[in-house]
């Protein structure tokens, strides 16, 4: 995408958003940089939904962000605004029905891409302070009786205090599920596959019996 992407545009809530540029795609979304009339960039989430089930995964998403902020806690992305679009963007290219998830602008990047640097150093006390609020923020996940289970770096960003912010509640899901059969054990595991970083993924995830 390039400069052309100015002049598409998308509307939340009867609000317009301009798109700038396309800065990440996953396998299920793809994500932008949009402003709004002000000139205020944002973060905009397109998530692709082929059937019913997409569609209440998306939705379900929105809820656990409205979940969570409820919390107070500042230090987990909050949702802004969202909407489902019932046909294919002019952007997106794809003929099925989009979810979108206005969402914060961090231009301070994520932890991954501090890590990958050349070079970069963190100290000690630097290391602490910010896993202490990364931790503070998976408690509140707990709390709410719910897991994120895609803690890894690049779902670490840094705002504009450089805090730690924890993104990406696609794979957030209760944190205790029942398993009753082998065809539920097999359908969490599709799930878990398709959803969670097998790197960073918890080890009761890997062998559901």
């Amino acid at each position: 995408m390039g400069c052309a992407c100015e002049k598409q545009h998308v509307t939340i809530q009867d609000n317009k958003y301009y798109v700038l540029d396309q800065i990440g795609q996953g396998g299920f979304s793809s994500v932008f940089l949009v402003k709004n009339t002000d000139n205020i960039k944002f973060v905009l989430k397109c998530i692709l939904c082929h059937d019913q089930n997409d569609r209440e995964n998306a939705w379900n998403e929105a809820k656990i962000h409205q979940l969570l902020q409820s919390s107070g806690n500042k230090y987990i992305l909050n949702l802004i605004g969202c909407e489902m679009i019932e046909k294919s963007l002019e952007f997106s290219k794809t003929p099925t029905d989009t979810f979108l998830m206005l969402l914060p602008y961090y231009k301070n990047g994520s932890l991954h891409d501090n890590l990958v640097k050349p070079h970069y150093h963190m100290d000690l006390k630097y290391i602490l302070k910010h896993f202490r609020l990364i931790c503070l923020s998976v408690k509140t996940f707990h709390d709410l009786s719910y897991s994120h289970r895609d803690i890894k770096p690049a779902n670490i960003l840094f705002n504009d205090n450089n805090e730690p912010v924890i993104i990406d509640l696609g794979s957030a899901a209760p944190a205790r599920i029942t398993v009753t059969s082998k065809k539920e054990a097999q359908e969490l595991l599709d799930e878990v596959n398709e959803r969670c970083s097998m790197t960073y993924r918890a080890p009761e995830l890997f062998n559901i019996d």
